[in-house]
Parts: structure tokens; C-alpha cells; sequence
């Protein structure tokens, strides 16, 4: 039963991005005539005859999905052979870099990408998906294909809006990331981690640090206190910064879940005070008043070492 789904769905889902496509391209004729020019060289004065051409080929596909049997299987594989060439075409149009409007589903202003491939790799794939199922032919409820058909639609909507997808999401993640903490609640203990020295290699465990003061210390391109310095991405290469220093010895590469998890906003230049039992004190910016604290306290110990680092 869950194959007879699928199938349905794919088949409602290509029938509404044809039927779709067919008014959008009957809206805009013109527009889709002079996208044609573009990308395939046609004359003028035969684009807008192809255009319509166009239109009413992917609006007797779907009156042949819709018509089922041995209709909607030719009609599925000429779905296919149709979406096949339309990806060939935009793939040779951005190989070639060509600036021209995507008309395929009625006038619009953003230029074609690889975003227009990918939607067509999803159309492709469904095409191919209900091709190689072949359910049996079995009789669906109403609430069934209204259930259906809503699926359709929204896999229509977010197929032929991937680019505004993709920016959404994006911005989803950067506002997530403007509001992370800036570091694991003060007062807690820290989770264990594991990570790599920069001078040997070998491997470093948070076990390492119990018993002692320690500073996790995360930066971008003193007595009684282990210090460990954290690259605060994997972006960009500290050494260069550490080149012939004796903190070099100190710089550390955790994994990245647990680098976020312990400087989540990714901060840098960042530390993190850590007591002997493994609970984070203090953390922020080098400079603020726990980091200047910090340096006059090493000062007051060693008073010849440079804690400026």
C-alpha cells in the first residue's frame, strides 16, 4: 500500500508542476518566447510559436497523467524525455554563463541557476520513481487523495522555491546563532572533551586538566594554570600567529560539536576559566575586566613571565 502512496504522489506531483507550468507559460508567452531566443537560439519570429508549442505539450502530458493507464504511462515518459532536456539546456546555459530570466513558470526576475537544476533533478527523479514502481492499480478514499494532492502542492511550492528556501534557512541558522549563549552555563561542569595537540600530536583529554586551574583559550587567523589554546574554527591556522613561541606547545583541535559546544557563538579572541573540578567560572572577550583580573593575578605570581598572551 505505501508503494500505491508514493506513486500517486509523484504522479499528482509532476501533474500539478505541468499544469502549472503550462498557465504560467500561457500567462507570460511572451516572456517565455524571449527566454527561448536565449537559451536556444531560436529566430523570433518562431519563438513564440515554440513557446506555445511548449505550453501545450505540458498541458496534454497532464490531461494524459490524469487520463491513468497505459495514457499516464506514455505520458510520465514523455514528462521525463521533456524535463531531461530542459536540464540539458540550462546546464550548456550556465556552462556558458548566459544572464537570462527563469520563465518556466510565467514571467520572473531572478536569473537561471543551479537551483533551477536542481528543482528539475527532483522532477526527474519522480518521473523515474513512478515509472519504475508500477503499483497495482488500487482505489484511493477521497481523504486519501485530498491528503495526496496537499502533498502535491507543497512539494510543488517548495521545488520551484528553493532558492527563497535556501535563504530562509539561512536565515533561520544566523538568527539561531546571534541568540546561542556565548558559552556553557558559568557554574557547571564542562563537558569531557578530547582533542589534538599542534606540537605532537598526541591526544588530549579534559581527564588531563582535573586537579588544576585551567584556561581554554579560542583565537581566530601562567603558575599553577594549564593553558590550552583553541583555534576557534576551522578556518584559519593559528600557527603562524604562535611561530616560535612557546604557546605553540599549548594549541589543541577539538571536534567541531564540542568546539561549539564550548564556544557556541564562535568567538574569538574568547577564553574560558575552568576550576579544578572541572566547572567553567568566567568566560568572554580577552581584555574585559575577568581577563585583565586573570593577567594581573599571573603578574603578582611571576612577575617576570609574560602573561600578556
Amino acid at each position: 500500500m505505501t508503494a500505491v502512496y508514493l506513486s500517486e504522489a509523484c504522479r499528482l506531483y509532476i501533474l500539478v508542476v505541468l499544469l502549472a507550468s503550462a498557465a504560467g507559460k500561457a500567462r507570460a508567452i511572451g516572456s517565455f518566447a524571449e527566454t527561448l531566443e536565449t537559451l536556444v537560439r531560436i529566430p523570433a519570429r518562431w519563438s513564440r510559436h515554440a513557446a506555445a508549442a511548449i505550453a501545450a505539450s505540458e498541458l496534454l502530458v497532464a490531461l494524459a497523467l490524469i487520463a491513468g493507464g497505459t495514457a499516464a504511462h506514455r505520458g510520465m515518459a514523455a514528462a521525463l524525455a521533456m524535463f531531461l532536456a530542459f536540464t540539458a539546456v540550462l546546464l550548456v546555459a550556465l556552462v556558458q554563463r548566459q544572464t537570462v530570466s527563469c520563465n518556466c513558470f510565467g514571467a520572473g526576475d531572478h536569473p537561471i541557476s543551479a537551483w533551477d537544476v536542481a528543482r528539475n533533478l527532483l522532477l526527474i527523479s519522480a518521473c523515474a520513481a513512478w515509472l519504475l514502481m508500477r503499483p497495482p492499480a488500487v482505489s484511493l478514499g477521497p481523504g486519501a487523495w485530498t491528503l495526496l494532492a496537499g502533498a502535491a502542492v507543497i512539494a510543488f511550492l517548495i521545488s520551484t522555491n528553493l532558492r527563497r528556501v535556501a535563504a530562509l534557512l539561512r536565515l533561520t541558522r544566523r538568527s539561531e546563532t546571534s541568540e546561542a549563549p556565548f558559552t556553557l552555563p558559568l557554574g557547571q561542569v564542562i563537558p569531557a572533551f578530547e582533542g589534538r595537540a599542534r606540537a605532537d600530536g598526541r591526544r588530549v583529554t579534559s581527564s588531563e586538566l582535573e586537579g588544576q586551574a585551567a584556561i581554554l583559550l579560542f583565537l581566530s587567523s601562567g603558575a599553577g594554570v594549564g593553558l590550552w589554546i583553541v583555534p576557534a574554527d576551522s578556518r584559519h591556522d593559528i600557527s603562524p600567529l604562535l611561530e616560535g613561541s612557546a604557546l605553540l606547545d599549548h594549541v589543541i583541535f577539538l571536534e567541531p560539536a564540542v568546539r561549539d559546544q564550548l564556544n557556541p557563538r564562535r568567538a574569538a579572541p574568547f577564553y574560558l576559566f575552568i576550576d579544578h573540578r572541572m566547572v567553567a567560572l568566567a568566560s568572554g572577550q580577552i581584555g574585559d575586566d575577568d581577563w585583565t583580573s586573570f593577567v594581573d593575578q599571573m603578574k603578582e605570581i611571576a612577575p617576570d613571565a609574560d602573561t600578556a598572551a
